[in-house]
């Protein structure tokens, strides 16, 4: 019986050790790499580090997925900023037409510039983030404008930065279309006829925020990548997201009114549909504009299929 017992002991212990190098085979490179960046020693860190140089440096675009899936966060614990501003530029060069990996890269790049103290980069990059991003994202890229704005004024600031937040709240939550008026000349664009409307609407009395449309961007590296984009037909909302990046809204709403007009699938037109309206956001510095239209837009369809 005591025999047994041991045997019984013994078949447990090779069984769970066979399940630990079983779940160690299984986990992928880029999540080996990421359990080495908080390992203790120090020295484990920098070779995983370096690891993950050599991979971003020989593969921008393809790294821009492990780093968002897996190195980002792990790098940020451990205090690798200048890298991850290093990594996340190219990335998001690289490969601008995928949004997740846009948002994760300029996310991580805006709470690093702030731990490196460089508060006027981060707040650049945070209205890059705001342009840019997937329309049902708006209210995490408003979060993040707060808090480079925190970093950047301090204490001093928090009563407009409250204001801020309201303003965008209401924009957002508004369940009554904005009062309208027609748009100006050089912006009334219209949708292809299966959706569409007379003109933009814009909010009145002031359809804009001017608290995120005076924050300064850089467009130098982002003009000078989207002229090699322009012609990408395999990714053509990478052109105007880059634009957008760089601070050029009314030249990204052209783009995008451009795809709009020339949509071929229901895909293909609800991209473009969306992306146009995050041009519109960046205009204006809100999304009340850009989401009333889309309220006009589904009003219509449903009133077209009853």
């Amino acid at each position: 019986m005591k025999l047994l017992s041991i045997l019984c002991l013994l078949l447990a212990v090779f069984s769970g050790v066979c399940r630990a190098q079983q779940s160690g085979a299984l986990r992928s490179p880029e999540q080996i790499l990421a359990g080495q960046l908080t390992d203790n020693d120090d020295a484990v860190r920098e070779s995983a580090m370096e690891a993950i140089r050599d991979e971003a440096a020989s593969s921008p675009d393809g790294a821009a997925a492990a780093l968002r899936r897996a190195w980002l966060a792990p790098m940020a614990k451990a205090g690798f900023n200048d890298d991850i501003i290093k990594m996340t530029q190219k990335a998001i060069l690289a490969s601008p037409g995928s949004q997740l990996e846009l948002q994760a890269m300029l996310r991580a790049r805006v709470y690093a510039l702030i731990a490196l103290g460089r508060k006027d980069e981060a707040l650049a990059d945070a209205r890059r983030l705001y342009n840019v991003c997937a329309l049902d994202q708006t209210g995490i890229a408003v979060d993040l404008l707060a808090t480079a704005m925190k970093a950047k004024h301090g204490d001093a600031g928090e009563a407009a930065i409250g204001q801020f937040r309201m303003r965008q709240m209401t924009a957002a939550a508004a369940t009554n279309e904005p009062a309208t008026v027609p748009a100006a000349p050089d912006s009334t664009k219209t949708a292809p006829a299966s959706g569409a409307v007379d003109a933009d609407i814009v909010q009145t009395p002031d359809p804009s925020d001017q608290m995120i449309l005076s924050i300064k961007v850089d467009d130098a590296p982002y003009m000078v990548e989207a002229r090699t984009w322009k012609a990408n037909r395999r990714q053509p909302v990478a052109y105007g997201n880059l634009l957008l990046m760089a601070g050029h809204p009314e030249e990204a709403y052209a783009f995008f009114t451009d795809l709009l007009n020339g949509a071929g699938t229901d895909k293909d037109l609800a991209i473009a549909l969306e992306r146009q309206s995050a041009a519109m956001r960046a205009q204006d510095g809100n999304p009340g504009r850009a989401q009333g239209r889309l309220r006009q837009l589904r009003d219509n369809g449903t009133q077209q299929s009853g």
